[in-house]
């Protein structure tokens, strides 16, 4: 079985958890420049887009880590983009 190339959006508390202690990652979105530079330096690569990750073809599925109240409407994205999706918490309030 082969791994699956996720895409971590939000690289704050648990995003970053996930990325370090579960997830194999080919990179991270943040929206926070500091985020990205800490990312970065993990050596991911980092999205400058929601837009981008969506449209790259070797992201498989996306993990949500982002504050709950975004949750439905990435994970809507992603779903509709082609994307597995795995959300940090549940998908909406």
């Amino acid at each position: 079985m082969s791994a699956i190339n996720f895409a971590v959006i939000g690289y704050g508390g648990m995003g970053a958890y996930h990325v370090h202690n579960i997830l194999p990652i080919v990179g991270t979105y943040d929206i926070n420049e500091e985020r990205q530079a800490i990312s970065q330096e993990k050596g991911h690569k980092i999205f400058k887009s929601y837009d981008e990750v969506l449209a790259d073809e070797t992201i498989e599925a996306v993990l949500i880590a982002t504050p709950n109240d975004l949750h439905k409407e990435l994970s809507i994205a992603a779903l509709r983009a082609g994307k597995h999706v795995v959300c940090e918490k549940p998908v909406a309030l």
